[in-house]
């Protein structure tokens, strides 16, 4: 089995209330980055990732990244071979 296709969707999700993090702020909602994986057989795998309110990456650069950085490094990689794949993006040594 080998990834196939990646599609990255950026969302933000409102608070009802106010949320204030450890740096004293609140912010009106979070925002996450799903990640879906295709595979040559049929099969869809879904996840997502955000950022802290310490991580200097603005709305929408996460999405780019997956798609301009670790699309190409995943494609052709075995799903389920998760080492592998950390190795490659270098997640891990």
């Amino acid at each position: 089995m080998k990834i196939t296709g990646l599609d990255t969707f950026t969302v933000g999700i409102p608070f009802i209330a106010p949320i204030f993090s450890a740096y004293g702020m609140s912010y009106p909602a979070r925002i996450r980055t799903f990640i879906r994986l295709h595979t040559d057989e049929g099969l869809i795998g879904a996840g997502e990732a955000g950022v802290s309110a310490s991580h200097l990456i603005r709305h929408g650069e996460q999405a780019r990244i997956f798609e301009e950085v670790v699309k190409p490094q995943v494609i052709g990689e075995n799903p389920f071979d998760y080492l592998a794949i950390m190795k490659k993006l270098r997640y891990i040594p």
